[in-house]
C-alpha cells in the first residue's frame, strides 16, 4: 500500500519532495475543535497516536508538577481522536501506542495482554486510561482502536532525557574529549529494550488486522543499565572497569583509569518500575510478529548515529 504520511507537529517526519508523498502540519492534538477539523478533513484510512508526555528523572520526585500535561497528551488527545473517528470517519482505524508502565509492580515475571494493570506513575496512570478509553470506543461505538503495549523502544531519535540516549550521547561526548564524565543512576535497573524500527512493523502489521485487538510488542529479554553502558563505550573502543559499590560505585577508563562514568542517585526513578518483561507470543501467533534486531546491534545503531553526528560537524 502506497501511503500519503501527514504528520502532526513532527520535526522528523518521512519527507518525500519528489512526490509530496509526506507533510508535516502544526496543531494542537489536545485541541478538540482542532483534532475533529483535522479528521474531518482528510479522513484517515489509518492513525497511528504515537504522541506522549514522559517526565525526566528529576520530574519523577514530584509526579503531579506535570499531571496536567500528562492528562492532556496522554489521554485528551486519546480522547478527541477518538470521539473525531466515532463523528466524522467512523472506517478510519486508530493505533494507540501504549506502556509497559500500565502494568507496574506484578508477581508475575513476564506481562501479557491478560496481566492485571497496576499503574505506579502518573505515565503509567495515564497510558493506562487511554487504553481503557479506547477498550470503551472498540466496545460501544465499533472504532477501530488497537492498542499496543509497547515496551521500550529505542533508536537514534530518542530525546535527551531517556537513559539510553543519555549514556550514548555521554560516552560520544567523552570518545570527543567535550566531557570527562557521564552522571547516571542505578545500574541494576533492568529494562526491555528493543529497536523502535521493529515496532513501528509491529504496529502497521495490527492496522492490517480486520478487527482491533491488544498486542504486547517487546523482546521478552532485559538488560541492565550497566549493560548498556559498557556496550556504548565499547562501541567507542574504551572498555569499562568497574570499582566501588552502590551509590559509590565509579567505571573507569580500563585504559587510562581515569573515572568516566558516576552514580548520583539524584537520577534513581522511585516511582519508575525497576524490572517489566514483555511476552509477545500472542504477538508471534496472530501478526508472525517479533523483534529481530539484538541488543548489541541496537546499541551499535545508536552509538554510530551519534558517532556519525560528531563527525559531521567536525569536532
Amino acid at each position: 500500500m502506497d501511503y500519503r504520511i501527514i504528520g502532526i507537529d513532527y520535526k522528523n517526519i518521512y519527507q518525500d519532495n519528489e512526490s509530496s508523498r509526506s507533510i508535516n502540519i502544526k496543531a494542537d492534538i489536545s485541541d478538540p475543535k482542532m483534532v475533529h477539523k483535522l479528521i474531518q478533513c482528510y479522513r484517515p484510512i489509518e492513525i497511528y497516536h504515537l504522541a506522549a508526555f514522559h517526565g525526566s528523572s528529576e520530574d519523577d520526585k514530584n509526579d503531579f508538577k506535570n499531571i496536567n500535561k500528562s492528562m492532556e497528551v496522554n489521554f485528551y488527545s486519546t480522547l478527541n481522536i477518538l470521539n473525531s473517528i466515532k463523528k466524522c470517519s467512523p472506517k478510519t482505524k486508530l493505533f494507540y501506542a501504549s506502556s509497559s508502565q500500565i502494568f507496574g509492580e506484578q508477581k508475575s515475571l513476564v506481562q501479557d495482554e491478560n496481566t492485571p494493570f497496576n499503574p505506579e506513575n502518573i505515565y503509567g496512570i495515564t497510558k493506562h486510561a487511554a487504553t481503557k478509553l479506547c477498550h470503551y470506543y472498540r466496545n460501544k461505538y465499533s472504532v477501530f482502536a488497537s492498542v499496543g503495549i509497547l515496551y521500550n523502544h529505542e533508536s537514534p531519535l530518542r530525546s535527551s532525557n531517556f537513559v539510553s540516549k543519555k549514556i550514548v550521547e555521554g560516552a560520544v561526548s567523552i570518545k570527543y574529549y567535550k566531557k570527562k564524565e557521564l552522571i547516571i543512576g542505578n545500574l541494576e535497573a533492568e529494562v526491555d529494550w528493543g529497536y523502535a524500527g521493529d515496532y513501528v512493523q509491529g504496529m502497521w502489521q495490527m492496522m492490517q488486522l480486520d478487527k482491533p485487538d491488544d498486542f504486547v510488542l517487546a523482546t521478552g529479554v532485559n538488560h541492565t543499565i550497566r549493560e548498556f553502558s559498557e556496550l556504548s563505550f565499547k562501541e567507542l573502543g574504551i572498555e569499562i572497569e568497574w570499582q566501588g559499590s552502590g551509590s559509590n560505585e565509579i567505571g573507569v577508563n580500563a585504559n587510562t583509569g581515569k573515572k568516566i562514568i558516576g552514580i548520583d542517585e539524584k537520577y534513581y526513578r522511585p516511582t519508575e518500575v525497576d524490572q517489566l518483561l514483555g511476552d509477545v507470543t500472542k504477538a508471534k501467533k496472530e501478526l508472525g510478529w517479533e523483534s529481530k534486531t539484538s541488543f548489541k546491534e541496537l546499541v551499535k545503531i545508536m552509538v554510530k548515529a551519534d558517532w556519525d553526528k560528531v563527525k559531521k560537524r567536525g569536532y
